[in-house]
């Protein structure tokens, strides 16, 4: 069994609440678990692993181990709360709006608080975007950031040191149609609430939440790389939709199928499917589709690209992020070699980001 292979192993046994007997691990390989755990973002279910299950440790990697997860569930404590503030200050103002990914998902993993905390990512539609951001800045005098990169879909700033993302666009495609589509449902969608701590914050429909959740993965996963705790996250999703006896599988089943066709991604789902099922434990009925052999066969790329990018891409590059040329001729080859490798899965956007997104891209990159 590789170090790979363990890691899953180990991750599988945290997500599915499932314990494995008789573990000991050298000093040397906690390490490099560490390592791979820290490159993808999952380093409080390893943590949470390897105390559930009892693994033998070395002394002072047992007190590693023990201190990350307090720190990390500490860091989710403090991101609820900035959560419930956010909730409070623009429900008490009537601005509607809605949580994505994050503390929301977090909620539902079999041991909450230990999933890595990140920012919190929020949506405002256009007709109530300008009141929040003006009622932000007054009552909380946010730090805001240079929103460089990704200021087509967000305003990103700081508060309680805690990053936020405010987005007015969930999701970006070089499809037009696509792009045209997606806004709509969003636009549209009923929404349903999460329980943090007792504030019962809104966040997408499970058919959204879902969808939303994968195309999040996928994009990163396509144009840079991701880490396993996206994978991870949509796992846990689904799992608790399927144990969530108020919501008909069936119907959950069709529309998220008619979305994925739609927007022309319903393979590279499947594909990111077989990944969740063979090696982090969800099971066969709780996943909506049939995967087959020929989703399965981009397990291995798919699984190369994660584990040295790791999470969104940071990581098996020579230059850093935004660094100048060389950081965005580099980037532009890996992402022309991804969309190529992952074509079959997603051909409608793919074509369109041959045909738009990469030419405007170069064109960016010279003028650079």
């Amino acid at each position: 069994m590789t170090t790979v292979d363990f890691f899953l192993m180990l991750i599988r046994s945290e997500l599915t609440d499932t314990r494995i007997s008789k573990l000991e691990l050298s000093s040397v390989s906690f390490k490099a678990l560490m390592k791979i755990a820290n490159m993808q973002t999952v380093t409080g279910l390893l943590c949470s692993a390897l105390i559930n299950n009892e693994v033998k440790l070395d002394k002072l990697d047992a007190i590693e181990t023990f201190s990350t997860q307090r720190n990390i569930i500490r860091q989710n404590d403090k991101l609820n709360k900035e959560l419930i503030s956010l909730y409070q200050l623009l429900s008490k103002n009537n601005i509607p709006f809605f949580v994505v990914k994050g503390q929301t998902l977090n909620a539902l993993y079999p041991h909450p608080g230990i999933r890595v905390a990140g920012d919190i990512d929020f949506y405002c539609d256009k007709a109530c975007f300008e009141k929040a951001l003006h009622l932000i800045t007054d009552n909380w005098n946010p730090k805001f950031g240079d929103n460089d990169g990704e200021s087509d879909q967000h305003i990103g700033f700081q508060h309680g040191n805690c990053e936020y993302e405010m987005h007015f666009c969930l999701m970006k495609f070089a499809s037009n149609s696509n792009q045209k589509y997606f806004d709509q449902l969003i636009q549209q969608s009923p929404q349903t609430t999460t329980n943090i701590t007792g504030t019962h914050v809104s966040t997408l429909c499970p058919t959204l939440n879902v969808v939303y959740t994968f195309l999040h993965l996928y994009h990163h996963l396509i144009e840079l790389g991701v880490g396993i705790r996206q994978f991870c996250d949509l796992a846990v999703l689904l799992h608790h939709i399927h144990q969530d006896s108020s919501i008909d599988w069936a119907i959950f089943t069709k529309q998220v199928n008619d979305i994925l066709r739609t927007l022309g991604f319903r393979k590279a789902f499947c594909a990111v499917g077989s990944i969740l099922i063979d090696k982090l434990g969800l099971s066969i009925e709780e996943f909506p589709f049939i995967v087959t052999d020929k989703h399965r066969k981009y397990q291995r790329i798919i699984l190369e690209i994660t584990f040295k990018h790791g999470n969104f891409g940071k990581y098996g590059r020579k230059n850093a992020v935004r660094s100048g040329l060389g950081y965005y001729i580099e980037a532009l080859g890996i992402k022309l070699s991804h969309y190529m490798k992952f074509y079959w899965l997603s051909p409608k956007e793919n074509r369109a980001v041959f045909l738009h997104d990469i030419p405007h891209k170069i064109v960016k990159s010279i003028r650079l």
